[in-house]
Formats: structure tokens, C-alpha cells, sequence
């Protein structure tokens, strides 16, 4: 495996982990709104 390589893949964790972080505050606020 390349340096480039390992590199790109800590990216993409990085990335999918930031998106999770977000997917679930979303999840979060979304459920603490009353719903009509």
C-alpha cells in the first residue's frame, strides 16, 4: 500500500466519521421537534 493510499482511506474515515457526527445530531434535534 501506498503512502498516497493510506493517506486517502484516514480521509475517507475522517470524512465518514464527520458525517455520522452529523447524522445523528440531525437524528437529535430533529426528534427533540414537536411533531404536529
Amino acid at each position: 500500500m501506498t503512502d498516497g493510499n493510506l493517506c486517502s482511506i484516514s480521509f475517507l474515515k475522517e470524512e465518514f466519521y464527520l458525517i455520522n457526527l452529523l447524522g445523528v445530531h440531525l437524528l437529535k434535534t430533529r426528534s427533540s421537534i414537536p411533531k404536529c
